[in-house]
């Protein structure tokens, strides 16, 4: 039996491959969105005598790219191979990978659920199932839909069996129908109608813990303590992109060659930042679109992202605790007012963990926080402030990091310390050449992130 595979390669593609290429006479359609592709394809068909075909071009890169450019290749080239296909007249069975993300936020991914996409992905494979869906009635194709899971809840080669399994469909009374590939309730249907179910070593190893492995993007003082203090023995990568110069392809592909499980970034709050309009673009680069981008990647891949960011987004000298989801108010500097734009955009992420850091102190963090304590002004002196330890608190963010807590955490010791308490008891190590913004006191609750680690000691006994 000859069969086809379209869509270009993917894991899928290989992992289908894998498992058929020693029983069939395989085919694999490379030039998928060319202008010929339903000729192509058609050519393939009679010359190779296809009994059956699978379009995996939902589960390539072309599926997850600029909307603008994807959606048109994605709804032509599957346009193309139906067509071909209907042409043809001879396929016994057509099989369309599709995807849980057609089911959105809704927790009852059974079959019959109404379709409620809430990313391009999930709105990209409701499109191609509406158009398969109505060659199958309108032609009579005979057709089935699998839909696969999202991330790694199920090994890429029982994924593959799954789809092997529901192309031995013989009924196709009801056009294009729809079976989930799973391994929890939601498969019921497949395990009814083909008596298909991932082995046990595969939901095991769906289940098991996977090594987590870091790439680290940006950089401040609380990077360089992170990462030279707290990580210990935990594999990580430092990017090599730059904050100032970068495109979305280039971010793309740093996360697809070192395969993270966590994607990490620093913010920068440099005075630099605090220019004319010229600087604007890179204030917005670094501080702005180059988080929200990691955040959107990471979210599309559902891969854990966490973003150091700053408390300094309220307004001075006021006697409120700002609790861990209050919205931040300050922006009388340009560099904490495009900040203040971040934490509010990063919060319709649903994988995103925000860390909102307050003064930092210890290790690495001590000369930029002396200079500041240097130069500020003395009317600031019996302001109450909210530190951040660095050598207690980021061993406990480290913790929700790898627990892959989401969510917005005020990072900082309990209570809060008067600037001129803080002067004395952390010196300034004398004039520097380090460009920072001035100092603006903030006091923060810190309640969810005490809960949710061991306590915290109190800001006084560390600073003793």
């Amino acid at each position: 039996m000859s069969i086809l595979l379209t869509g270009g390669l993917s894991e899928l593609t290989n992992a289908l491959a894998e498992q058929l290429v020693d029983t069939t006479n395989l085919i694999i359609l490379h030039n998928y969105n060319s202008d010929a592709n339903e000729e192509a394809i058609l050519g393939i068909l009679l010359k190779e005598n296809v009994k059956k075909v699978f379009d995996c071009s939902l589960t390539t890169n072309s599926a997850v790219g600029d909307p603008l450019k994807s959606a048109p290749s994605i709804l032509l080239g599957i346009t193309g191979v139906v067509d071909a296909i209907r042409n043809y007249g001879l396929v016994q069975c057509f099989t369309l990978v599709s995807g849980e993300q057609v089911y959105g936020n809704s927790s009852n991914r059974v079959e019959t659920q109404p379709l409620e996409p809430v990313t391009f992905v999930g709105s990209a494979m409701m499109s191609v199932e509406a158009m398969v869906h109505s060659y199958a009635m309108s032609y009579r194709i005979p057709t089935v839909i699998g839909r696969i899971p999202e991330g790694n809840k199920l090994p890429i080669a029982q994924v593959a069996s799954g789809l092997l399994a529901i192309s031995n469909s013989i009924d196709f009374s009801k056009p294009a129908e729809v079976y989930n590939i799973t391994t929890d309730e939601t498969g019921a249907k497949i395990r009814n109608t083909f008596g298909w179910s991932p082995t046990e070593s595969a939901i095991s190893s769906a289940f098991c813990d996977v090594r987590p492995k870091l790439l680290i993007f940006g950089d401040s003082p609380v990077k360089r303590e992170f990462v030279v203090k707290t990580i210990a023995d935990i594999p990580y990568v430092e990017s090599t992109i730059s904050s100032k110069a970068f495109s979305n392809d280039d971010v793309h592909r740093e996360i697809l060659k070192h395969s993270p499980s966590h994607i990490l970034y620093f913010s920068t709050s440099r005075e630099a930042f605090d220019g004319d309009s010229f600087i604007l673009r890179e204030n917005m680069s670094t501080n702005l679109y180059l988080p929200w981008l990691l955040a959107a990647e990471s979210d599309k891949m559902r891969l854990h992202f966490t973003y150091f960011g700053t408390g300094e987004l309220f307004g001075i000298g006021d006697d409120e605790e700002h609790d861990d989801d209050e919205m931040p108010t300050l922006v009388e500097k340009p560099a904490r007012a495009v900040k203040k734009h971040t934490d509010k955009m990063l919060r319709r992420f649903e994988t995103t963990l925000q860390c909102r850091m307050g003064l930092p102190i210890g290790g690495m963090a001590n000369e930029p926080t002396s200079e500041k304590l240097r130069v500020a002004a003395n009317e600031l002196d019996e302001l109450d402030t909210s530190v951040s330890n660095l050598n207690d608190c980021l061993p406990r963010v480290l913790q929700l990091i790898l627990a892959k807590r989401t969510g917005i955490f005020n990072v900082v010791n309990p209570g809060t310390i008067k600037i001129k308490e803080l002067k004395s008891r952390l010196p300034s190590t004398g004039p520097s050449e380090l460009s920072i913004l001035p100092l603006v006191p903030v006091k923060m609750s810190c309640k969810k992130f005490e809960a949710s680690t061991s306590p915290l000691p109190e800001i006084r006994q560390i600073l003793h």
